[in-house]
């Protein structure tokens, strides 16, 4: 690491939850995880019109999130543009993976709307 000054610095716009932030605290310097300045922040970040990852043929039943949910209840899943029920009705949510009930038919359309 070189010694700059703050201005010359390359910015840094898009942080994800394992980076690390450096903070002064008196004459202690200390690390803090993003994912932990995003908590202690209530820090939320929307996600919208997600297209869910997997193959829609009809007989897949299993999807993809790029992001888990946080709370988990924030999820929204449309399917041709129809809400679908959480919680086993329509599909479940583990992680990031979304299981279907039904395999979505070839050609259909999966969304995702969410907090994380």
């Amino acid at each position: 690491m070189t010694d700059k000054k703050i201005s010359e610095l390359t910015q840094f716009t898009t942080p994800t939850d394992n980076d690390i932030f450096v903070a002064v605290d008196g004459s202690e310097t200390k690390k803090i995880l993003f994912s932990d300045l995003k908590t202690s922040l209530n820090f939320t970040t929307f996600v919208d019109n997600e297209t869910l990852t997997g193959t829609i043929n009809g007989v897949n039943k299993v999807f993809t999130l790029n992001n888990a949910p946080d709370p988990a209840v924030s999820l929204q899943i449309f399917l041709n543009g129809a809400f679908q029920t959480a919680g086993g009705e329509d599909y479940s949510l583990v992680g990031l993976t979304i299981t279907f009930i039904n395999a979505p038919f070839t050609g259909s359309v999966l969304q995702g709307y969410y907090r994380y």
